[in-house]
């Protein structure tokens, strides 16, 4: 074959894959030949773009093919490969490839494309951005659209009510009725849509306090997402193994949560982040192991990423609170259990309709205040947290850095400082290495 034996001598052309089957031009020959048509036919840029635009959605090269568009400045052509594609990208957890779409496009562009501003609102709410992700969704339902979407969607309508029920922004019995209202807007033949759909019913539920109910929708998601979409399949397993936690299933729950952190590490998810759900799902069943060293680690490593931004769901944080305040409390650290409760209720003073966690964390207000401290520890001591932040105040790292090693937010550690300070008795980080020192406390 003359391309491998092109490739084999290193002539111009580079294999993409050990098969030897699909080749390209050597990047430097490739600039070179750009460089000659860009000198010699400008006029021809275009329009060869477009062709190799065409040519590769019909090879299934969505990406590509979307990017010679866009070059191309054929932005009526890269549009509509966009709202037809983008679904795939954000399940496989490649939301920023979608993001440097849009991004590439002229922001007028997007304001009168209503299925154009449904996919930014996806891409704003994946990404924390909660404000900007409702003013393309009201965009998208004030722009005149009839019909099916381009990504198989029923209708503008469809789409919303989905986001709101995947995300439930609005409440949990607000994001029920989305769920509900997404089910009677979907048509019944099985479409990309319907693994979210079922997943939106699935946390609706489950957030309602319907556990059985919730994991018929949670199995038949991960069911539907065997192939091609292991976000939701990584979120839904998590989601699943809190579910078997909560019905004592535990060797069950810990299968699936170890099988949602295989997923994210298959398919490097770690920079996505929905990927924090996998070890908030870890922790939780480990808790009710009473493996409680390894479910603080991984329940503050999951809360680390979310904290981080702050405008993603809040129900997968409060479960992961409310299951670390148990931990740290078991473990001796009273304080640190109630400084995640106060950071729990803080949150659900956003979110008046709660479903389920005001209840819980009450009930965990209640066990804390039973507990009594264990032999020999007073409230007026250094908890083991306190003393975890001790040890690390007395190195060289910074207070960002010393946030990152205990996954904690920079509040939270802040937080700890103030506690060890007054504990001490000093005013600076200096004064409390030396009284350390001095109480041979490290």
């Amino acid at each position: 074959m003359l391309l491998r034996e092109l490739a084999r001598r290193n002539l111009f052309v580079v294999p993409l894959e050990e098969q030897g089957e699909w080749y390209r031009y050597h990047y430097l020959f490739s600039e070179l030949l750009l460089y000659e048509l860009r000198s010699s036919r400008p006029e021809l840029v275009p329009v060869l773009r477009g062709r190799a635009s065409v040519w590769l959605e019909d090879a299934a090269f969505f990406d590509e093919a979307i990017r010679h568009a866009l070059v191309a400045e054929d932005y009526e052509r890269g549009i509509m490969l966009i709202v037809r594609h983008w679904l795939g990208y954000v399940l496989a957890g490649q939301m920023a490839t979608v993001e440097g779409w849009l991004e590439s496009l002229p922001e007028e562009m997007i304001i009168h494309d209503a299925p154009l501003a449904l996919v930014r609102a996806w891409i704003c709410i994946l990404s924390g951005r909660i404000e900007e992700s409702a003013r393309f969704l009201t965009l998208a339902e004030s722009i005149p659209y009839e019909g099916p979407l381009p990504d198989e969607s029923a209708s503008v309508e469809a789409g919303v009510a989905i986001l709101r029920a995947v995300f439930g922004l609005g409440g949990v019995r607000n994001t029920l009725e989305a769920a509900r209202r997404a089910v009677a807007l979907e048509p019944e033949q099985p479409s990309q849509w319907a693994a979210l759909i079922r997943f939106g019913l699935g946390s609706s539920l489950y957030l309602s306090g319907e556990t059985s109910q919730a994991r018929k929708h949670f199995e038949d998601v991960v069911e539907l997402t065997r192939i091609g979409q292991p976000l939701l399949q990584m979120v839904s397993l998590s989601y699943l193994s809190v579910v078997a936690t909560d019905e004592g299933r535990l060797e069950e729950a810990e299968s699936l949560a170890r099988q949602a952190g295989t997923l994210v590490v298959r398919f490097g998810l770690q920079g996505v982040p929905q990927s924090s759900w996998a070890p908030i799902a870890l922790g939780y069943v480990l808790a009710k192991q009473g493996e409680m060293v390894e479910a603080q680690t991984e329940l503050e490593r999951g809360l680390s990423s979310r904290m981080s931004l702050p405008g993603m769901s809040p129900w997968p944080t409060l479960i992961a609170l409310l299951a670390l305040a148990r931990v740290r409390s078991e473990r001796g650290d009273r304080g640190g259990a109630r400084e995640v409760l106060s950071e729990a209720r803080t949150m659900l003073q956003r979110y008046p309709d709660a479903g389920m966690f005001p209840e819980l964390l009450e009930r965990e207000e209640r066990k804390l205040r039973a507990r009594k401290p264990r032999q020999g520890q007073l409230d007026g001591e250094l908890t083991e947290r306190e003393l975890d932040v001790l040890r690390l105040l007395v190195g060289e790292l910074s207070t960002s850095q010393i946030a990152q090693n205990l996954y904690v937010s920079p509040s939270t550690l802040r937080t700890h400082v103030k506690s060890i300070y007054r504990k001490l008795g000093v005013s600076s980080r200096k004064e409390v290495v030396l009284e350390a020192r001095v109480k041979r406390l490290v």
